[in-house]
């Protein structure tokens, strides 16, 4: 924790949380989407192809919105808001019975119209299958 408020404070952290990968010891890239999609790049998963790589970006983007009520939830300070335990539960009750079934249903259904079993019909793994994959 020590070293992390450090690296907040002295500036290392352009966004003041991690994670943070540098690349070539100059160049800083933060957030994890942006992470994925720029190892995507590298490791040539990421399609040419303008409407598969759109459809790439909307999985990640799905991903997003349906862990942003449970990092709410977690983090609860981080987004300047302040619940109590009865209010927390409440949420985390909503976010079980109706928020993810929602989000994982309309996970299923791009993995089930798939032609290749990858989320958003790419060739091969693509960043949204990594991310995915790593938050369920």
């Amino acid at each position: 924790r020590e070293q992390f408020l450090k690296l907040k404070h002295d500036g290392t952290l352009p966004f003041g949380q991690v994670p943070l990968l540098e690349v070539g010891g100059k160049d800083k890239i933060p957030q994890t989407n942006a992470i994925l999609r720029y190892l995507s790049k590298l490791g040539g998963l990421m399609p040419e192809d303008p409407i598969l790589a759109a459809k790439v970006d909307a999985a990640l983007d799905a991903e997003a919105d349906a862990m942003m009520g449970p990092l709410v939830v977690s983090y609860t300070t981080r987004f300047g808001i302040d619940l109590n335990e009865q209010q927390k539960g409440k949420a985390c009750e909503a976010i079980n019975a109706e928020v993810m079934p929602r989000h994982l249903s309309n996970l299923e259904k791009l993995l089930s119209s798939s032609p290749t079993g990858w989320i958003a019909g790419t060739e091969n793994p693509s960043a949204a299958d990594f991310s995915w994959a790593c938050m369920l």
